[in-house]
């Protein structure tokens, strides 16, 4: 008997390979012709520019031997590190510290993916599936239409972020225990004694592993994609918990696995709440933002028929629907569909219905203010209403929608007799699909030979459902090998090559060349930027998540408001405003050759001013463009500076400020004056700016102060000082603190474990001897 056990033992473990490999060999496929290319590509559209320019921002930096908090060059400055997607502080991210910017790109992209299915592969095995149909579930999340847009579109934080889902998942199953293991109605004995073989001898492996998990997902960069699995984990936990024993000592593990990420990414975490106060998005947005890019109803064609209303991204196609093509991306095939349909009606126990029911509570958030349960959820669940983009939810659908296809698969491997039923029912469906087009389809340009496809795929289905018979087993196989060969198809041909060329910005670099100084460039509202940022060349605008509040007002206030048409920006830009803010040239991005305009000559980094004026904070954004003030001479303030200048006194030619050292968090200058002044500095305003002297100091304290609303001011004394101004915001600090504590009490609790585990398992043999 323990020869046997030994070796089914043994046979288990070399199993776990497997699946991993296939897994491996399947990303592979997809993306290894951009892997491995000759050529210099990113997998991904010309949305990838923004992680483009500030990967090689900051991981340029850290190679360098610098910690980047502030990128200089969007928004004249703004937090960085901060920003979760900076993702600075991700372990995975250390490839940008190996490999050149595009490679690294595309390592990150193809790392995630299979991280995404080997997750959801483990999560679905430990629901008591079968191997061939755990796998099937693993590659319709993989190549799902949720994920494949926006990983064509280049948003990298979502699918890092996403790929770690799955473990949180399996983590908070194990923590929760099995009161009733699935099972389908011919499997049930199999299924329960291999879930008992494989059941865990402990619980507190997977608390490890679920913090983890639960850490690398914060430390990925994407707080919707945390916020959400969140509230989806908490959903599903509460459903499991109604029908297990001993519920609160199960949900103080839940606790734990939730609270103790928390300290472990505090160095992220802290800075990153810290600065949301001070953004565009503080205290929440409306409802109309908040369910703004929702699943547009009728995108439910899209499930099998992913380009019924055009694509956005393929040659000679135009994108009709409502939303962002990318956005209200669905597909997940008629193959899945059809499984998800066998695991809903032929599986036993509560699972499927908790499939079910997770299933149409992230589809129902996913449509957004169309239904009422999200005004319900943007009311009355706290952070709910800080992000847009609810149809990002279709993302856990996907999820569960997968799990149960598994759980039709291993059905229909494990009993594959009497299954015509399910050829009829998949042909139902199709039906139902080709009605909805049609009836879509009146007074509309939907494309109903898109339907094609998903016709073919249905009848060889059914073809292959009737010949299941218990002497054809070969014909479920071929169900699951159809199935891959549709989602494969979808996945790969909905790729995307993006040649490096295209982060080149040639006419821009020349003009720079050309009229080298300390000044920034504004482009158009048509013209992405991201480009410029690895480039270094500095911007009055950007395009980032992090917008500090007070600067984008500024911005608007020069005309600049984000909603405007390109060709409606440059009649109404204020160019005196825009010169303080340093801007020497507009770059107009109508064509391919940007027309370029100088705005006037900027303002200095730093100069004196003697005149001020003290007004609330709302009403210096109307004082700032009446021509009446003249900038260079007065400062506006929301309170009075200390020490305050003397009034009417012009600045003497022995005033002088020069930039000693400057890097991307601080500047030291040497500012040498006859009477007290105020010093104004033409960067953006932030709360974790600090000034402090070097050396000997006229002064004993320096307060940097917000002039013009958004920019920055110190008052200064009559003397000669050296002051080294850095951001340093606090939270940072004691994010650090606490992160570095946390991982030393994790590591131990660790070892600690994994040593008693070895005491008692080298007893427990002593004993058996």
């Amino acid at each position: 008997m323990k020869e046997v056990t030994a070796s089914s033992q043994s046979s288990a473990k070399s199993a776990l390979f497997i699946a991993p490999a296939a897994l491996l060999a399947y990303t592979l496929m997809l993306f290894g012709d951009g892997l491995f290319s000759a050529r210099d590509v990113v997998l991904a559209d010309h949305d990838i520019r923004y992680f483009f320019a500030t990967r090689a921002f900051g991981f340029g930096e850290l190679r360098a031997g610098n910690l980047p908090l502030w990128n200089p060059y969007m928004f004249s400055g703004y937090p960085y590190l901060a920003n979760f997607t900076s993702a600075l502080l991700y372990p995975l991210n250390a490839i940008y510290l190996m490999l050149p910017v595009t490679n690294a790109l595309n390592v990150e992209i193809a790392l995630h993916t299979w991280l995404l299915g080997v997750f959801m592969y483990a999560w679905v095995r430990g629901r008591g599936v079968c191997r061939l149909a755990s796998f099937f579930s693993a590659v319709v999340v993989m190549s799902s239409g949720v994920f494949v847009a926006h990983l064509r579109v280049g948003h990298l934080s979502m699918i890092d972020s996403w790929a770690w889902a799955p473990l949180v998942f399996l983590a908070a199953d194990k923590l929760i225990g099995d009161s009733q293991p699935p099972r389908s109605q011919c499997s049930g004995i199999v299924t329960t004694i291999e879930s008992k073989i494989q059941a865990p001898k402990s619980k507190i492996p997977w608390l490890f592993l679920g913090i983890l998990a639960v850490t690398l997902q914060i430390l990925a960069g994407h707080p919707q994609c945390v916020y959400y699995t969140a509230f989806t984990l908490g959903a599903y936990c509460a459903l499991r918990l109604c029908f297990v024993a001993h519920r609160f000592r199960k949900i103080g593990l839940l606790a734990v696995m939730a609270i103790a990420p928390v300290l472990l990414s505090a160095a992220q975490l802290a800075p990153g709440l810290a600065i949301s106060r001070e953004c565009t998005r503080a205290g929440g947005a409306d409802v109309a933002f908040a369910s703004s890019f929702s699943l547009p109803r009728e995108n439910v064609m899209r499930l099998v028929a992913p380009d019924i209303f055009g694509s956005a991204f393929k040659p000679g196609s135009h994108w009709l629907g409502r939303s962002f093509d990318h956005e209200s991306a669905c597909f997940v095939g008629v193959t899945a569909l059809v499984l998800a349909l066998v695991g809903a009606l032929r599986f036993r126990g509560r699972l499927r219905w908790m499939c079910i029911a997770m299933i149409a509570l992230t589809a129902t958030l996913a449509l957004g203010s169309s239904t009422p349960l999200f005004a319900l959820a943007y009311h009355g669940v706290p952070g709910f209403a800080f992000f847009r983009a609810p149809a990002r939810f279709l993302f856990f659908a996907t999820m569960f929608g997968a799990l149960l296809a598994g759980m039709g698969a291993h059905h229909l491997l494990t009993c594959p007799g009497a299954n015509k039923r399910f050829a009829a029912a998949g042909l139902g469906i199709m039906a139902l699909f080709i009605a909805a087009g049609n009836w879509l389809a009146r007074g509309s340009s939907v494309d109903l030979s898109t339907l094609v496809w998903p016709v073919f795929i249905t009848f060889v289905l059914a073809v292959c459902l009737i010949l299941s018979g218990t002497r054809r087993p070969w014909a479920i196989r071929a169900v699951l090998i159809v199935g891959l060969m549709e989602l494969s198809l979808y996945a790969h041909g909905n790729r995307s090559l993006l040649p490096a060329t295209a982060f080149d910005d040639p006419a821009v670099n020349d003009l720079i060349a050309q009229h080298p100084g300390d000044y920034r460039v504004l482009d158009s509202p048509a013209l992405t930027i991201e480009r410029q940022v690895r480039n270094r060349i500095a911007n009055v605008w950007g395009s980032d998540p992090i917008m500090l509040d007070r600067y984008a007002q500024l911005v608007a206030a020069a005309g600049y408001p984000i909603e405007m048409r390109p060709e409606e920006v440059s009649p109404m830009l204020d160019r005196h405003l825009l010169s303080l803010l340093r801007c020497r040239y507009y770059i107009d991005g109508k064509s391919d050759m940007p027309e370029i305009t100088e705005i006037g000559e900027p303002f200095p980094r730093f100069y004196f001013v003697h005149d001020y004026r003290v007004m609330p904070k709302e009403q210096i954004l109307d004082a700032i463009v009446d021509p009446a003030v003249d900038l260079r001479t007065t400062a506006l303030l929301e309170s009075e500076p200390n020490p305050q200048p003397a009034p009417k006194t012009p600045a003497a030619p022995a005033d002088t400020v020069n930039v000693l050292e400057s890097s991307t968090d601080f500047v030291t200058i040497e500012a040498s004056l006859g009477n007290p002044a105020i010093l104004i500095n033409t960067d953006a305003y932030s709360i974790g700016w600090r000034a402090a002297s070097v050396g000997d100091s006229p002064q004993s304290s320096y307060e940097i102060l917000p002039a013009f609303h958004g920019l920055r001011a110190i008052p200064l004394a009559a003397g000669r000082h050296t002051i080294r101004l850095e951001y340093a915001p606090r939270a940072f600090d004691v994010g650090v603190w606490v992160s570095g504590v946390s991982w030393v009490v994790f590591g131990a609790a660790v070892l600690g474990w994994a040593a008693l585990r070895k005491r008692v398992e080298s007893r427990r043999d002593v004993d058996n001897q």
